[in-house]
């Protein structure tokens, strides 16, 4: 699923938020799957935990926050020791729907740092889901609920065809409301052939 080095990518940006004192936000399309395997990294990066302790912590502070996800720990596992996952997966299966969901599925990523975060993509609604269908409009309210919860970092685990979906740019969108260049990553995922 990730393209190689993208680990690294992952936890680089972690250490940077971490090292700053700053709340970071990791998000991928709906915020379930390759957020939590994010999140599951800098919880075995940074706590010493397994993969499925990671897991299971992340599931847990999903669902006391009121947020569902669904970490893998065997794909974590692969990830840790790999830095990246092989082709796409099927990536549906990977966020529990929710009878009432929260803004953006924003919870912790752990209720062991008060710094990780998890989200849905800037803009999220699965009708949009096709080139230049998102607005900027549809990514404001993201924006302002991130910034409203202190977060300074955005780590984007979108995928380069994912990334087309914006009508605008969106890192150039991010930073016209309110996001600093220099704390916005990106590691491109879903690439066919990445090992």
């Amino acid at each position: 699923v990730f393209v190689d080095g993208a680990r690294d990518v992952i936890l680089d940006a972690f250490k940077r938020a971490d090292a700053a004192g700053e709340k970071i936000v990791v998000h991928c399309s709906g915020g379930g799957g390759r957020a939590s395997l994010g999140l599951g990294l800098w919880l075995m990066h940074k706590y010493g935990l397994s993969a499925e302790e990671a897991a299971q912590e992340i599931t847990k502070t999903a669902a006391a926050e009121g947020s569902k996800r669904k970490p893998d720990a065997a794909k974590l596992q692969r990830l840790m020791d790999n830095g990246t996952l092989g082709k796409k997966d099927d990536k549906a299966a990977a966020l529990v729907p929710q009878s009432k969901p929260l803004p953006h599925n924003f919870a912790r990523g752990s209720g062991h740092d008060e710094l990780v975060y998890g989200s849905t993509r800037p803009g999220f609604c699965v009708d949009n889901e096709k080139p230049g269908a998102v607005t900027t409009e549809e990514v404001i309210p993201w924006c302002q609920f991130m910034q409203e919860k202190g977060v300074k970092r955005i780590l984007s685990l979108l995928g380069d065809d994912e990334i087309e979906w914006y009508a605008e740019p969106i890192a150039d969108t991010l930073v016209t409301h309110g996001f600093d260049s220099e704390h916005y990553t990106r590691t491109g995922v879903f690439v066919d052939g990445a090992r």
